[in-house]
């Protein structure tokens, strides 16, 4: 039974620290972070700008409509496309 408890509490802290850093990669969907995402596609040019506003504008609405892990995901997309049209 102590190799089971083993298991488990290795499992449990492989599950728990994967999901942490799967929670590095999401950008936080508040003010702050979308002030500086903005920023960024402000600087962008060209499609990468364009593309970069869509997926801004997509956050804007999910975090509108309290979809805070949406919100992330576009917020991280924006940031993204943004670095590709970055003078």
């Amino acid at each position: 039974t102590h190799m089971l408890k083993t298991l488990f509490a290795t499992a449990a802290l492989t599950v728990a620290f994967s999901g942490f850093s799967f929670a590095e990669d999401m950008k936080a969907c508040d003010d702050a972070t979308m002030k500086m995402v903005m920023e960024t596609v402000d600087k962008a040019e060209g499609d990468a700008k364009m593309m970069a506003m869509k997926e801004f504008d997509m956050a804007k609405e999910a975090m509108g409509m309290k979809e805070m892990d949406k919100c992330s995901e576009h917020l991280g997309m924006a940031e993204k496309e943004a670095m590709k049209g970055k003078m």
